[in-house]
């Protein structure tokens, strides 16, 4: 996890939030918050 992740994991877990606007599918995948499911990542990957 590096900076930029950590901080948006951070946040998302301070203010509530399950939805992340990142480029990062990969590693978003995988992070959760404690008790959560997986962040709906935006915007959507294309088939």
């Amino acid at each position: 996890m590096d900076f930029a992740d950590a901080t948006l994991v951070y946040l998302a877990k301070r203010e509530s939030l399950s939805v992340i606007l990142t480029g990062d599918h990969a590693d978003f995948a995988t992070y959760r918050i404690e008790g959560k499911p997986q962040f709906r990542v935006l915007p959507l990957e294309k088939p």
